[in-house]
């Protein structure tokens, strides 16, 4: 018997598998990726520190998962602490390039910690705001 056949190699293993009376699944490309589906959020700054009443501009970018900005995608803000800061829009549609732009203000008078979450679809990335005494 001749081993280097690829054919005899494969019905060998063929034979192997189903002798073993077990399934095994086939190991192939990955699956089709859904064109214009949000798979990445880049968020810029990550890190704020405002003072009570300052603004600072954030800027996030949606992009599928070929790296391609998506435009039209609807992304919204969640803060996680109330009257901490304020956030607008609420949520706003990318632009042609794929970004969206946020004000953030810092709204409370003690120094606190908070969480930003912006999200496109179930996709989400988050800054974190650090309120600052004056």
């Amino acid at each position: 018997m001749r081993l280097s056949s690829p054919l005899l190699v494969v019905n060998f293993a063929l034979v192997f598998l189903v002798s073993c009376g077990r399934s095994y699944p086939l190991i192939g490309p990955p699956g089709p990726v859904e064109a214009n589906k949000p798979a990445h959020i880049a968020v810029t700054p990550t890190v704020l520190r405002l003072r009570p009443g300052e603004v600072h501009i954030v800027s996030v970018k949606v992009k599928d998962a070929h790296k391609n900005p998506l435009n039209n995608v609807l992304v919204q803000v969640r803060v996680s602490t109330v009257n901490t800061v304020s956030v607008e829009p609420e949520s706003v549609l990318t632009n042609e390039m794929g970004e969206a732009t946020f004000l953030v203000q810092g709204i409370a008078e003690t120094p606190t910690r908070v969480g930003v979450t912006f999200t496109a679809d179930s996709v989400l990335n988050n800054v974190e705001a650090f309120i600052v005494s004056e």
